[in-house]
């Protein structure tokens, strides 16, 4: 949920125990990249997006869309895109980019919550457990991942540790992982932090109830991301479900 539990939206969690918990066998899973989520996700469609001959264009934004009834022109930092009859949009982005602003119900307007990784290089000594993914209770972490030399620490929706300096975060989660796996005698090895302070929306009630659906005012413009109505909370799970409802109605619309 990325959002403490007191402010939680208990709607978004319940569905989301009843498609995993209270599934059939083989509902609740847990999938771990073998390297990165680039190597998982990224990688692979930009792959197939070459091999169909599609332009994808980096460092150039979406700044605005022009049309009335319907989109007929795209104006990127860089550049502007006629659109021709048949074309549909599809806008991927987080709710508070301000070319999507202009699609979204004026009372909804959620609050960024972050995430907070680090990331450990451990010396070749350390032996890392057989598991790749641990959950921690009681712990400033809430999850810890192993991979080649590498163990991972991800922290959601504390705000406080989100306003650190990254050496003070660095510490915090290393003790954590330190607790974990008993290394106290390992200092802490050469590490990253990367700070996501807007890596979801808060997902309370409001949210849950005001969240927009995939149509827009313009009838060949579509919303896709996480934090549309996909009834689930804002994880992986629903911005692919996202991505699909998005292009089922742009196909039906053609």
């Amino acid at each position: 949920m990325n959002t403490a539990p007191d402010k939680a939206s208990a709607q978004l969690l319940g569905a989301a125990l009843k498609r995993s918990l209270l599934a059939a066998r083989g509902g609740l899973r847990a999938y771990v990249p073998r390297t990165s989520l680039a190597q998982t996700f990224v990688e692979p469609a930009l792959d197939h997006l070459q091999k169909m001959k599609i332009p994808v264009l980096f460092d150039s934004p979406l700044v605005g869309i022009k049309g009335t009834i319907k989109a007929d022109r795209l104006i990127f930092r860089n550049c502007s895109v006629e659109l021709a009859p048949g074309d549909h949009v599809v806008l991927a982005a987080p709710p508070w980019a301000p070319v999507v602003k202009p699609f979204l119900p004026a009372e909804f307007t959620p609050a960024p919550s972050p995430i907070v990784n680090g990331h450990f290089l451990l010396p070749k000594e350390i032996k890392l457990p057989a598991t790749g993914m641990t959950g921690l209770i009681g712990g400033r972490a809430h999850w810890i991942f192993t991979h080649s030399q590498m163990v991972s620490a991800t922290v959601s929706a504390d705000h406080e540790l989100a306003q650190m300096n990254h050496s003070k975060i660095a510490e915090v989660l290393w003790r954590d992982i330190q607790k974990c796996f008993e290394w106290s005698e390992h200092p802490i090895p050469p590490h990253r932090i990367v700070v996501e302070r807007r890596a979801t929306p808060l997902q309370d009630a409001d949210f849950g109830r005001l969240r927009p659906g995939t149509a827009t005012s313009l009838s060949n413009v579509f919303l896709a991301g996480d934090w549309t109505d996909t009834s689930l909370p804002c994880t992986l799970e629903s911005a692919v479900l996202s991505g699909f409802r998005a292009a089922q109605t742009a196909f039906n619309t053609a």
